[in-house]
């Protein structure tokens, strides 16, 4: 386990050049202070940014400190690198008219909006038309704290011929499903039904995790696959040879079958597989910034075949996303736990102290003991000596039924 600055700095990884620059910077005296302290929202929201190959920028806290990743950095032409954690009015200025009014509504009102910019290219940029995505972005107590922009269109192309990439709408979904509060179990529910759209009714995605050994993959989410499938590979092991996703998982990369009847990955799973239309199946390792194997990302398709070069890239996509949000809900979790554990210390130093009781007292304790450690019961017993030898005798219990240990031992 890593500790103190280089554990804070964990979320600039991957980060490109910009998020090598952030590391590298002197923050000191800067308004938002050291990245290590910065909060858990704004390095959240950072990573997923930078991790991200759309052009993107984001704006945080009250001076609206503007930040970008190396897919924007070229569109700043050369207002980079003086813009980077500057206030956005400095750094977005040849916009700036038109997009305060947008952020301030986006900030104030909680909802994503989109603009089309009329301002001319900026000093020293490519030739761009500006079509962008603005998501607000909740600090760690859930209040507006900033925006995140994606750029939906940046082509080098005539005004008639501009289009919206599906490919970048969809990756702006997923990284609003990134930020948002909600349970993790909702958030996979929902990428998939968003995948899903992208690739099709036809098609059949799935996530699986690996558990804490990292020997097996058990379900996550998925759609489009019966339940009764879902079922069978829940908690398949991972092995050099265990279909498309068990094996993507032990090679840390990706493995695309082509046809489920006669690969020889799939030799002890293609009786699961045929009977529900399943023929191909294309999946990505999900890799967490330290390289470990979070999960896998699948496509089954019902027709035999490889992915193109688009679906392939798409794979590529939601394979990082989903590892930034089980990266995010790990780290999440045990900042709750910590919470968690530091609550009930504080709860019964103070209950100790003001206890007066002995048996309250003992009581107190062992309560706390079974919810710091997440036993199902705990009990206190204390030794007696009588004519007939030496007992146990129970004193307190916490978690279940006093007559299920109401008995000497």
């Amino acid at each position: 386990m890593l500790s103190g600055a280089d554990e804070r700095l964990m979320f600039l990884e991957g980060g490109g050049e910009v998020g090598a620059m952030i590391e590298a910077w002197g923050w000191h005296g800067h308004p938002l202070g050291s990245p290590c302290d910065w909060p858990q929202s704004l390095k959240t929201a950072l990573q997923i940014m930078l991790a991200s190959p759309l052009p993107s920028w984001m704006c945080w806290g009250p001076e609206q400190h503007l930040f970008y990743n190396d897919a924007y950095r070229p569109l700043l032409g050369t207002a980079h690198p003086e813009a980077l954690g500057q206030p956005a009015a400095q750094g977005l200025a040849a916009f700036w008219s038109e997009i305060e009014p947008v952020l301030a509504g986006v900030t104030e009102g909680g909802k994503a909006a989109r603009l089309k910019l009329s301002s001319p290219p900026i000093h020293g940029s490519p030739a761009l038309t500006n079509a962008m995505s603005l998501a607000p972005v909740a600090d760690d107590h859930g209040r507006p704290a900033g925006v995140l922009c994606t750029i939906l269109d940046a082509s080098v192309t005539e005004p008639a011929e501009e289009k919206t990439d599906e490919l970048q709408v969809l990756q702006h979904k997923l990284l609003e499903l990134t930020l948002q509060e909600r349970p993790l179990e909702l958030i996979l529910d929902e990428l998939m039904r968003a995948v899903q759209n992208f690739v099709g009714r036809e098609a059949a995605c799935s996530i699986l995790l690996t558990d804490k050994e990292g020997g097996r993959l058990y379900h996550g989410a998925a759609i489009g696959l019966a339940k009764s499938y879902t079922d069978a590979i829940d908690g398949v092991a991972i092995g050099p040879a265990v279909g498309s996703c068990g094996t993507a998982a032990y090679e840390g990369a990706p493995v695309h079958v082509a046809d489920i009847a006669t690969d020889p990955l799939w030799k002890d799973f293609r009786d699961l597989a045929l009977p529900h239309g399943l023929r191909a199946c294309w999946s990505h390792p999900v890799v967490g910034a330290k390289g470990k194997v979070l999960g896998t990302f699948a496509i089954y398709s019902p027709k035999p075949g490889l992915p193109t070069r688009r679906e392939d890239d798409f794979l590529d996509l939601v394979a990082r996303i989903t590892a930034l949000i089980l990266e995010r809900y790990s780290v999440q979790e045990a900042l709750n736990d910590q919470a968690r554990l530091l609550e009930t210390l504080n709860r019964t130093g103070a209950g100790v102290a003001a206890e007066l009781d002995h048996e309250a007292l003992v009581q107190m304790v062992t309560d706390a003991g079974v919810e710091l450690t997440g036993a199902q019961f705990g009990a206190f017993f204390y030794n007696v000596v009588g004519a007939s030898g030496e007992s146990y005798m129970l004193y307190t219990l916490s978690g279940v039924d006093r007559m299920a240990l109401s008995c000497p031992v």
